[in-house]
Order: C-alpha cells, then structure tokens, then sequence
C-alpha cells in the first residue's frame, strides 16, 4: 500500500514531466523496481496504486481551484474564509503526503457540491466580453452592493441577451443593456463580434442560420457607431464653424447628424450616414486605428476655442513663447510644452491657407497629412491638455 508520508509533489514530477507518456510511464517503473528490489509484481501494483491518486489528486485540484478563481472574481469578500481554506487545502495537497486526500475527502467533497457548478456556470459566462462588461456595469453603479446581489443582477440582465436571436429582438433590449453590449464591441473586429455571438448560441443553447447570425452581427456593429457617428459630426461641425472652412457638401450632413440625434436610434439612419461619410472618405471604424485624423479634431472638439487659438499662431509666436518660458515661474508650463504646441502650429500651418477651404478637401488633405506623420495625435494630445494654461500663458506675455 502507498505510505501515508510520502509526499506528492516528489511523484507528481513524473506525471507532470512533458515527456510522452510512454517514457514517464517506465521512468516511473523504472525507479519502482530499483525500490522494490525488480520486483515486478510489486512495482506494478505500486504505480497503479500511485496512478489513481495522481488522478484523483488531479481532478480535485481542477475543481478547487475552479472554486477559488470564482470566489477572487466574485465573492471576494463574502467567501473571504472559503479562500483562506481553498488556498490551504492546494497547497497541501500538492505538496503534502500522498494520502492526504483520504483525510480531507469530505470537507473538499463538501466545498465542491456547493460551489462547484456555479462556479463553471460563471467560467462559461466569462468568456462573453458582453457579461464580463455588464458585471462590471453593475459593480459600478451598485458600488455597495451584496456581492451576491451583484453577480445575480448581472447574470439575469445577461440572460435578457438571448433576445438579439428573436426577430426584432435588438430593438427590444433594456437601453442601458444595449450601450454596455455596443460599447464592448467598439474597436473590435467582425472576427471578435462572430466568436461572441456563437458563445451566446452555446450558453443560451438556441440555434440560428448563418444568415441570421450575420443580420444580428450586421445590427450590433451598425449600432454600435451610434455614438462616435455623433461625436465624429459634432467635431466636424465645430471644426468648420471655428476655422471658418467654406460651407460646402460635408457641412449640411453633420449639421443634419448633430441636429436630429433621435434618428440615430434607427439603424437604417445610421447606414446612410455612415455611408455618405465614407463617400468623403471619413469612416467611422478607423476611429480605433492607431494614429486616425478622426482622433485629432474629437481632441480638439474638448475645447473648441482651441482651433481658433491654434490656427491664429506662428512658428515665430512660439519662439517668442520658449524665451518667455525660460522666464516662467508659474510651474505649469515649460520649454517643451511650448515645443510640443508648436509641432501643432507647424502641422496646421503646413496645410496652407485653412480659411475658406472647402470643407471636404480640408479633411480629405488633413487626412493624408496625419497619415504622413503618425506622431501628430501625440502632439494634439499635450496641446489639449495645457490649452487653458497657454492661453493664459500668451496673454501675459505677447
């Protein structure tokens, strides 16, 4: 019979050795025998011996430590002592004596009968980016919640997903359960969306056809450029009105866009818009591409006399500026401040004469000069940040 002292994380070596089976097999035997002398018969009865505690000691690891990652994720708190005990009971087991697992059969059999099942429930559920992104929606805005309370409330605002396989069934989702799905899937590839949609087929156990899965793929990546569709026009907008741009084809679409924002909640509406952007080349999903011209004039749109500001310097301003910053006992801004605003006027000056450009050249034009000079953003990034501070900065002293 195995010895109660023998410790398992010693035989655990063969087991775990990456070596094919065959070979850790019969360097297992292999040291058995010198043990018992070549003794076969023993040796042999010994490694089958040694065969069912590994895989019993195995199985119980996989499901304690499916425990205790759900109890980290969820119940950190409320299962504060189950942790402490699960920790202890994996740490022994795989390095305590081989028969440990007989001693503790019944507090780990325990522990596995009533946590067991909910916890791969929560583990199949975890690959959905939608319920990792509602969960987290709850924990927010139920900040002093049960954790308890949380994990039910995010699992049944979860199960009213099933509903994007009805017909119509998008349009009949809780809005703010909606945002949080459309949000997760921003800057995500068709890819991404497809593998999400078929680990709701498996977790809400329903069957559809390809065309209906791509219909439903369609819906939810059109809806989910409701947002930036909106924020993308008002930059524009603003943009045109603040650089005195010339009025011409572009305008009227972003002003109609930021004036009737409620036909953005109808999915045909956003297919025409986003459409007859992209006819101007401004397309809404390269937003999330690093680097995107889109990103600079939502930067600037924070603050939109910052345009104004801009387009009214000179290289020479700025040079005027960096000596004066030399000077400067304020603390909040320095010489590369300055430096990093006149990259900015350089890059806007090097588009020539902005005023009473058309609206759709300008963009067309800054389009291809940012993707001439992928570190521009960066520049506008810093410049947005220290605006309030420049502005200051310039009155005092030009």
């Amino acid at each position: 019979m195995v010895k109660g002292e023998l410790e398992w994380d010693k035989i655990s070596l063969f087991y775990n050795n990456k070596d094919e089976k065959e070979k850790r097999e019969n360097s297992l035997l292999d040291k058995l025998r010198s043990i018992f002398f070549k003794d076969e018969e023993r040796a042999n009865k010994y490694k089958l011996e040694l065969d069912h505690y590994n895989e019993k000691i195995n199985n119980k690891l996989v499901s304690l430590n499916l425990i205790l990652e759900d109890f980290i994720v969820f119940f950190k708190k409320t299962q504060e002592g189950n942790i402490k005990t699960l920790e202890d009971l994996i740490t022994k087991l795989k390095s305590g004596p081989i028969n440990l697992i007989n001693k503790k059969e019944e507090e780990i059999e325990n522990l596995i009968k009533q946590f067991e099942e909910g916890a791969k429930e929560r583990k199949e559920k975890m690959k959905s980016f939608f319920f990792i992104n509602i969960y987290k929606a709850n924990k927010n805005k139920l900040k002093n919640a049960n954790e308890q309370i949380l994990i039910d409330e995010a699992e049944n605002n979860f199960k009213r997903l099933k509903n994007i396989f009805n017909k119509e069934g998008i349009q009949t989702l809780d809005k703010d359960i909606l945002k949080i799905c459309l949000d997760s899937i921003k800057g995500k590839k068709r890819e991404e969306l497809s593998e999400e949609i078929d680990i709701l087929k498996k977790l809400f156990q329903v069957e559809n056809s390809k065309e209906q899965k791509d219909k439903i793929i369609n819906s939810l990546v059109m809806l989910s450029k409701k947002e930036d569709l909106y924020e993308i026009s008002l930059s524009i907008y603003i943009f045109i009105n603040k650089a005195q741009l010339s009025r011409n084809e572009l305008f009227p679409l972003v002003n109609e866009i930021i004036e009737n924002p409620e036909k953005l909640n109808e999915e045909e509406n956003i297919i025409r818009y986003v459409n007859t952007l992209n006819k101007y080349e401004i397309r809404i999903d390269s937003l999330y591409e690093p680097g995107n011209y889109l990103n600079i004039l939502l930067i600037l749109k924070k603050n939109p006399n910052s345009i104004s500001f801009l387009l009214g310097k000179t290289e020479n301003d700025c040079r005027n500026l960096q000596e004066a910053a030399g000077d400067n006992d304020s603390g909040f801004l320095n010489i590369n401040d300055i430096k990093d605003f006149e990259e900015c006027v350089k890059f806007m000056n090097n588009l020539g004469n902005i005023k009473q450009m058309e609206d759709v050249k300008f963009f067309q034009l800054l389009k291809k000069k940012v993707e001439e000079n992928n570190n521009i953003t960066l520049y506008f990034t810093k410049y947005a940040n220290n605006f309030i501070e420049l502005k200051k900065f310039v009155r005092i002293k030009l």
